[in-house]
């Protein structure tokens, strides 16, 4: 999740931060109303202190009026049930009431995995096995085999514009070349000879996979050395991505606390 501390995921934050001056890699759940008057809020709140919702409204509240109609967002500790949601838009004074996604407008991991990336093939880094990289960028499930574009231009990496060089934790650099088709590298002035610099990203999707046919020894892109997992198959790394998803969900759901170890 280093990823999210890039300045657009963490600049699409709902305001105000708890706590301002850290990177949040959690979006606070929201909620908002439509509503016909100031007198809705206190009646929502107290529905919401009924049923132990842990809420603060964002300040200053976020309007918009259509119609006569103003919109009111609130944080909360918790998502919003249903049944909650319900209630609420049985008001009189509530014209409708939905819970409100965040959409930074790209994936933190392909963030993440571009900054191992770089510090495994261009700073020569490799305290991680390849495979890392690849669950990282896998762990939502949304990118996988390929690390494609979302403009029609070509100039970002899953709605990461190239002029991201660096994540602000720890100052990773980013590699943006790891998405183009093949390996990267320049041409020499002649145009007669490619030197290679790195790998790409299917380079290491192909090794890490293996070979479609069982019993072959077929040579390999050289993404990942023959000292690290390879060849695995598409089974084999389904279910790591799984097992990597899975925990990340757990974490979620049960977030750790710090520790002073004795």
């Amino acid at each position: 999740d280093i990823g999210k501390s890039l300045t657009d995921w963490q600049n699409g934050l709902p305001q105000p931060f708890p706590q301002v001056g850290e990177f949040w890699a959690k979006a606070p759940f929201q909620f908002a109303i439509c509503s016909l008057g100031h007198d809705s809020v206190s009646k929502i709140e107290a529905i919401l202190r009924a049923k132990s919702v842990k809420f603060c409204v964002a300040e200053p509240w976020d309007q918009e009026m259509q119609g006569g109609q103003t919109r009111f967002t609130w944080h909360t500790g918790s998502k919003v049930s249903r049944d909650i949601l319900e209630e609420i838009r049985s008001l009189s004074c509530v014209k409708r009431a939905w819970t409100v996604p965040f959409r930074p407008g790209f994936r933190h991991e392909a963030a993440s995995a571009m900054a191992l990336w770089y510090r495994y093939y261009q700073e020569m880094k490799s305290d991680f096995p390849a495979l890392s990289i690849y669950l990282c960028a896998a762990h939502h499930g949304k990118i996988r085999t390929v690390l494609r574009s979302r403009n029609a231009a070509g100039e970002d990496v899953a709605g990461i514009t190239k002029t991201a060089t660096s994540l602000p934790w720890n100052d990773m650099r980013l590699d943006f070349e790891c998405a183009v088709d093949g390996a990267s590298g320049y041409f020499t002035d002649d145009g007669q000879e490619f030197i290679f610099s790195a790998p790409g990203w299917t380079g290491l999707v192909s090794d890490l996979l293996g070979s479609w046919e069982s019993n072959t020894n077929l040579g390999t892109s050289g993404a990942v050395p023959a000292n690290e997992p390879l060849g695995l198959g598409p089974f084999a790394l389904a279910y790591l991505e799984t097992l990597v998803r899975c925990a990340d969900e757990r974490a979620s759901k049960t977030p750790s606390t710090g520790m002073e170890l004795v």
